[in-house]
């Protein structure tokens, strides 16, 4: 009788170990993820500022097709496409970022400047409009987050006659 009790509490003692060494090794494996990711994240956002945009986009692609692009994945996707002007497939990732997060400004603001550059002008400042006098954060309106960008463009070479139109409309 001591011998089967001694080897149910040794069968338990293992059950628990194995239990617990699965979760540990499930929340390193999350570790691991989250922290390739976050480098992923800041390597596309380098290579953005190097003006590599096609190396941006290539990263944030494989971050998507892994399964692990967020709302601000696709939008960020997206806006290096609106610079290197391939605007239907800023548009299409987009539509994905926005049906991740419906509410991001940031999100709205390139649904706009993707409207506008394709020509799609209506479109494009009843966004733009929409959003007048909101605050992106503490420190940035949606007014000057629309003037970044259209500098951003026209340091790409990006150029609407709308633009100052567009700007005084935001006044």
């Amino acid at each position: 009788m001591k011998t089967i009790l001694y080897l149910l509490v040794i069968l338990a003692g293992q059950i628990l170990y194995a239990q617990n060494s699965e979760n540990t090794s499930a929340k390193n494996t999350s570790s691991i993820v989250n922290n390739e990711l976050k480098i992923k994240r800041k390597n596309a956002g380098n290579a953005a500022k190097a003006n590599d945009l096609m190396t941006a986009i290539n990263i944030y692609k494989e971050i998507i097709v892994s399964g692990n692009g967020t709302a601000m994945d696709y939008n960020s996707l997206a806006w290096n496409y609106l610079l290197t002007k391939q605007y239907s497939k800023a548009m299409e990732s987009l539509n994905i970022a926005n049906s991740l997060n419906d509410k991001d400004l940031y999100i709205k603001g390139n649904f706009a400047h993707a409207y506008l550059l394709m020509g799609e002008v209506e479109k494009a400042k009843e966004i733009y409009i929409k959003y007048k006098g909101r605050q992106i954060d503490e420190s940035m309106s949606w007014a000057q987050m629309i003037d970044i960008d259209f500098q951003e463009f026209k340091l790409k070479g990006i150029n609407s006659v709308y633009f100052e139109t567009i700007l005084d409309s935001l006044k």
